[in-house]
C-alpha cells in the first residue's frame, strides 16, 4: 500500500516489525517531493517511533483481528490465554511486561490483537481501520 494511503489506527510492518500508526501527516513542501511522517507504537515493546517515507513508497500492512480471551494459567513458557469464540489456546511469553498487566487485572477476560495467528503482547488499539 502506497505511503501516502495509510491512516491513522492501521498496523504495518516496518524493518520487519509489528506496529501500529497513531499518527500520519502528508507533507508537500513547494515544489519537493511529497513525504508522508509516521508516528507509530511498536506492538512487541510500546514504545513510540517516529518514520518519515516518500508518499509514493510502498509500506507494508499487516490485518489485526480483534478476539476475546482469558487467562488460564502460567507455565514456563509463558502464560496461557483462551480465545473465548473458537476455545483455542494461545501463549504470550513469559518476557511480556504488558502480559502482566492483564493479568493482574481484576477481570479475567480482555481483548486481543492477533496477527499471522499470534497474539500480540499487548491490548488492542482503541481505533482498528
Amino acid at each position: 500500500m502506497r505511503a501516502s494511503e495509510i491512516r491513522r489506527g492501521q498496523a504495518v510492518i516496518v524493518d520487519g516489525k509489528l506496529y501500529i500508526v497513531t499518527n500520519a501527516d502528508h507533507n508537500t513542501p513547494g515544489n519537493l517531493r511529497a513525504k508522508v511522517q509516521f508516528k507509530m507504537r511498536d506492538v512487541s515493546k510500546g514504545t513510540i517511533q517516529d518514520k518519515r517515507v516518500g508518499a509514493t513508497d510502498d509500506i507494508q500492512t499487516a490485518t489485526l483481528d480483534r478476539r476475546q480471551v482469558e487467562y488460564l494459567y502460567s507455565d514456563n513458557d509463558g502464560h496461557v490465554l483462551m480465545d473465548l469464540e473458537t476455545y483455542d489456546q494461545n501463549n504470550i511469553p513469559r518476557k511480556c511486561s504488558a502480559t502482566t498487566s492483564f493479568i493482574s487485572s481484576p477481570t479475567p477476560s480482555s481483548w486481543r490483537c492477533f496477527t499471522r495467528g499470534r497474539s500480540s503482547p499487548t491490548k488492542c488499539p482503541r481505533r482498528l481501520i
